[in-house]
């Protein structure tokens, strides 16, 4: 069976989102190991007020789980509109750009000292 364009464009966002799911899983297993083995703190606001309310484990964990959702779902509307205009633009590389600074700032924690 022969794939058509569409079906390939389908591919490349699963793939997308895909690969933003796991810089993101790496951000919060990156995030856990910096806050429990170095003095550094959490420099996001909005991620350090779940994790007071919820603590450390389940607050990150909701508060990635939200970003990722209203993230994938941003994008994935605008490829809709993108594709009912005909507009010509490649939807799946705001999440490729979106993974590769989440690992960059992630792998910052592995740059702190340990207690």
């Amino acid at each position: 069976m022969r794939m058509t364009k569409k079906d390939w464009h389908l591919l490349e966002i699963v793939i997308a989102c895909i690969t933003y799911i796991v810089a993101n899983v790496v951000d919060y297993m990156l995030t856990i190991y910096g806050l429990t083995n170095t003095k550094a703190n959490e420099a996001n606001p909005l991620a350090q007020s779940y994790m007071s309310i919820f603590g450390l484990f389940d607050g990150l964990l909701i508060y990635k789980l939200l970003m990722v959702v209203i993230i994938l779902c941003g994008v994935i509307a605008l490829d809709n509109t993108i594709n009912r205009r005909k507009i010509k633009f490649r939807t799946e590389y705001i999440l490729y750009v979106g993974a590769g600074l989440t690992v960059l700032a992630s792998s910052l924690w592995l740059s702190m000292p340990p207690i």
